[in-house]
């Protein structure tokens, strides 16, 4: 039995990591290539997000070619505790 990825819409990605910025960050970094693109059908392979996230975590930034290697990150609101602006 060969099992199928598990394939994921722009906007569900965009819930599993916090933002669409995050997301098209990653595109336009050439870390997330949709797997079908036909249309206006656009699908993500859930085991590609999963390996931007693990090189986000490995202190990775995701900068597209042509862009400085230094530059303010942008993490989504979920991350930041709005009472003490600090990360959760």
């Amino acid at each position: 039995m060969q099992l199928r990825p598990l394939l994921v819409r722009p906007e569900q990605a965009a819930l599993l990591l916090g933002s669409g910025e995050v997301v098209a960050d990653f595109v336009q970094a050439g870390w997330l290539e949709p797997v079908i693109s036909e249309h206006r059908l656009v699908l993500y392979a859930y085991q590609h997000l999963d390996n931007c996230v693990r090189r986000l975590e490995s202190g990775e930034i995701p900068v597209a070619p042509g862009e400085s290697q230094i530059r303010p990150a942008r993490l989504p609101k979920s991350l930041i505790s709005t009472a003490t602006g600090t990360f959760v």
